[in-house]
């Protein structure tokens, strides 16, 4: 047996039932994995650009819509955490989608120096239009996999980011 079948064999278990990752990681199976895992983002967005072609926003102002929407953060560096973009572009963005009258900014009442974002009415319709878009438009692209695999992707997903 060659030294190259050594990782063949998985992760062992730990004491816990999970799996352990294995002490040397083949760097070249980490960087096909990575690669993929780009390349799958990049499908997913241009097929995302297609379908919001129509509504006049481009997928990252959608992201923006979305994560308000969902009250998953209110604020510029909310957003900027959520969505993993610098400060910079997401200012860029918010002031877009300010400029399509989307959004509109205010300062908290508590706190003068903290911005609180929040969809206006032309918004919220534009969201709960995205959200009738997104059923159709992930399951062309994660209706390849079985729900076994899909249960098991977001397993893995989730250990490689921590949570």
């Amino acid at each position: 047996m060659d030294a190259s079948n050594n990782n063949r064999s998985g992760p062992a278990l730990n004491g816990t039932g999970h799996h352990m990752a294995p002490a040397d990681v083949d760097f070249s199976l980490v960087r096909g994995v990575e690669s993929r895992l780009v390349r799958a983002r990049a499908a997913l967005l241009k097929e995302s650009d297609q379908a919001f072609s129509g509504l006049a926003v481009s997928t990252n102002e959608a992201a923006v819509l979305t994560a308000i929407g969902k009250s998953v953060a209110n604020s510029p560096t909310g957003l900027s955490e959520v969505l993993g973009v610098n400060s910079g572009f997401m200012s860029r963005l918010l002031n877009r989608l300010e400029n399509k009258s989307l959004l509109q900014r205010s300062q908290s009442t508590g706190d003068r120096r903290v911005v609180k974002i929040a969809l206006t009415e032309a918004g919220a319709r534009m969201y709960i239009r995205l959200e009738q878009i997104m059923p159709n438009l992930l399951n062309r692209r994660f209706g390849r996999l079985s729900h076994v695999e899909l249960v098991e992707l977001n397993g893995l997903l989730e250990r490689l980011i921590g949570e």
